[in-house]
């Protein structure tokens, strides 16, 4: 390993005391990584960085590693996230006409869920009185058969509430079809399916290759935008710890950061 490349990496956090630095921008850090080296380069260099904060909490009274508060570092490539505006959300959902569909789409834009936590959900696990829904359950579809699982995570079961008029949608909704209803899911069609007709109509209105699961990226993205504690969302979302949230969404957060200076800056130049 090139001695320079660590060195060079290092001044990333120019003009911060080590003291200062961040989970989040650690995150960051770790993404410019990424971006500029391949393979064991980005490991050895992390890890060395990461060495370094270990030794200032040993020997240096650092209070604590801001390494140990995000995930740990992921070499495969990084994963494509596409956020899309309430409005470009609102093209999409005003060109779908099945009921079904539509109440899918926007239960994933406005809540976050995942497809298959939404695709399990059953009408006792909406709850219209509180404004509740309760995560409980996740739905699979392997070798062409439906399959409900408990999630993978004790952090996945949760309840979160719904604004009222997503409440006021799923009544209305219910109120029309529970009679056709199988087994009391709330949806009928397969995951694949809805991935489809949600990517063909993203694309045709949009002119964008969206994938489902960029509703809930948007969803994360609506909330950070809109200076919602990471905490609240990190557990609307489903996440095992903030780390998580961070790690995912740390070059939102960092666009806030940047507006935070900017206050800061026109305050003191008052």
């Amino acid at each position: 390993m090139n001695m320079s490349n660590i060195l060079n990496s290092i001044t990333y956090f120019d003009n911060l005391l080590i003291s200062d630095i961040t989970p989040i921008q650690i995150s960051n850090f770790q993404n410019d990584l990424l971006r500029k080296y391949k393979g064991s380069s980005i490991r050895t260099i992390n890890a060395y960085v990461k060495m370094l904060f270990t030794w200032c909490v040993r020997y240096k009274n650092l209070a604590s590693n801001p390494f140990d508060m995000v995930d740990r570092l992921k070499l495969e490539t990084k994963k494509r996230m596409d956020i899309i505006t309430v409005d470009e959300f609102n093209q999409i959902v005003e060109q779908v006409n099945n009921p079904d569909m539509k109440l899918m789409f926007k239960l994933l834009f406005w809540t976050g869920l995942r497809i298959g936590e939404a695709r399990a959900l059953k009408i006792d696990d909406i709850d219209f009185n509180n404004k509740t829904i309760s995560v409980t359950k996740n739905y699979i579809h392997l070798k062409g058969k439906d399959i409900i699982t408990t999630p993978k995570t004790k952090e996945s079961i949760r309840t979160i509430k719904i604004d009222d008029v997503l409440t006021q949608e799923i009544k209305d909704y219910l109120d029309k079809a529970r009679y056709i209803l199988n087994n009391d899911f709330i949806f009928c069609y397969t995951k694949p399916y809805y991935l489809e007709i949600f990517k063909r109509i993203a694309l045709r209105v949009l002119g964008k290759r969206l994938r489902i699961h960029d509703l809930r990226h948007s969803h994360a993205s609506f909330l950070i935008n809109n200076g919602v504690d990471v905490l609240l969302i990190s557990k609307r979302l489903g996440h095992s710890n903030t780390a998580m949230t961070l790690n995912v969404y740390s070059h939102l957060y960092l666009d806030k950061e940047n507006k935070a200076i900017d206050i800061i800056n026109k305050l003191k130049k008052e």
